[in-house]
């Protein structure tokens, strides 16, 4: 085999090799966007989570209006309550006793 053919031949298998290369590194350039994305979806989620708890935490720190009186004290007047429960004044839900 001359140094020509040896050359050739050496060069064909860079070529190759290279060919290969190009291949998985766009392989893996996709693999990395799909868990990009799957990372941000997940990020979101817990952060909407985190939000969703925080707000939960908050309103058992503060479960009462401390200007809202009890539904034992409304008991004994009437109110007028919609179809879903709600009276009028002051917004506040019916009781059924």
């Amino acid at each position: 085999m001359s140094d020509l053919q040896a050359l050739q031949r050496r060069v064909t298998q860079l070529e190759e090799l290279l060919m290969h290369q190009e291949q998985l590194v766009e392989h893996l350039n996709e693999t990395v966007v799909q868990l990009r994305a799957e990372v941000d979806g997940a990020r979101a989620k817990l952060e909407d989570q985190l939000a969703r708890l925080e707000s939960l935490v908050e309103a058992q720190a503060n479960p009462l209006d401390p200007n809202e009186k009890p539904p034992h004290y409304l008991a004994g007047k009437t109110k007028t309550c919609n179809r879903e429960g709600i009276s009028a004044e002051r917004n506040t839900r019916c009781v059924a006793f």
